[in-house]
């Protein structure tokens, strides 16, 4: 029988299992599969895996097992997600939420962003390894930004209940949204709502606002260099010993009034 290559392999596959024509009976086709995972193919092991976990005439989750292991063992990323998943809900193994999670590990350190996903689930729930919220999220947002929708989702969920980080939610909600997720965008429309319209203060309200703060600090500085000045020369003009102390105390003052100054000025504009 002759070989096909990987993406007509992919094609026919996909297409057996979508109940589509092939242009050869299913056991040929495994055969053909067979023939080239002996012959060194990752890909072909995983093909039957896929055929065998979902082919509608030969299902067998045993069978699906055996050959996902087989391309996982060979180092494939979707077939070490893939086994994940089996011993995650139990199709053709007993459930293992431990060896699911490390085989997810194995697909997350090849950037998988669907095992990336199910890294993070098993952190927020504590399945497989020790209970970790926060660092779900930061798994789920790597997953993110590698256009995982529903990882996308629960991070920026994550930073608007718990975290209340709103410009993180922020970003990973836009992932989502960007993906064509509907309720992502209501949800970044309600965040934009909050932040433009403030409740019922008007825009240039608050700007006026921002502004006289602004102008207080200036003059608040501008005093406390005045002030400064003024003790300064005291120093200089002081006859005794008494008001010379009470000028340097002044002085004293006037400096650390000014940093205080600086340091409200720079905090307002940081």
């Amino acid at each position: 029988m002759e070989k096909i290559d990987d993406k007509k392999m992919l094609s026919m596959v996909v297409d057996y299992i979508d109940g589509k024509e092939i242009g050869m009976g299913i056991n040929d086709l495994i055969t053909l599969l067979e023939k080239q995972e002996s012959e060194g193919s990752k890909k072909a092991a995983f093909y039957l895996g896929s055929i065998y976990e979902k082919g509608k005439d030969v299902q067998d989750y045993k069978k699906s097992f055996y050959w996902y292991e087989k391309a996982a063992d060979k180092g494939f990323d979707k077939a070490q997600y893939k086994l994940g998943m089996a011993y995650k809900n139990g199709l053709g193994v007993e459930v293992d939420k431990k060896k699911a999670f490390d085989w997810f590990l194995k697909a997350s350190a090849q950037k998988l962003s669907v095992a990336q996903y199910e890294i993070g689930n098993a952190y927020y729930y504590g399945e497989g390894t020790e209970k970790n919220e926060a660092y779900a999220a930061t798994v789920w947002g790597e997953a993110a930004e590698r256009n995982h929708v529903e990882a996308a989702k629960l991070a920026g969920k994550y930073y608007v209940e718990v975290s209340k980080n709103k410009s993180r939610a922020v970003k990973y909600y836009k992932i989502a949204a960007q993906q064509g997720d509907e309720e992502s965008q209501e949800i970044l429309d309600k965040i934009y709502s909050r932040y433009t319209k403030m409740g019922n203060i008007d825009a240039y309200a608050l700007l006026s606002l921002i502004y006289s703060i602004l102008a207080f600090l200036i003059l608040g500085l501008l005093w406390c260099v005045i002030a400064l000045v003024v003790a300064l020369s005291s120093v200089h003009r002081s006859s005794n010993k008494i008001s010379k102390n009470v000028s340097i105390a002044s002085v004293v003052f006037g400096v650390l009034a000014v940093i205080k100054g600086i340091m409200y000025m720079a905090f307002i504009f940081m």
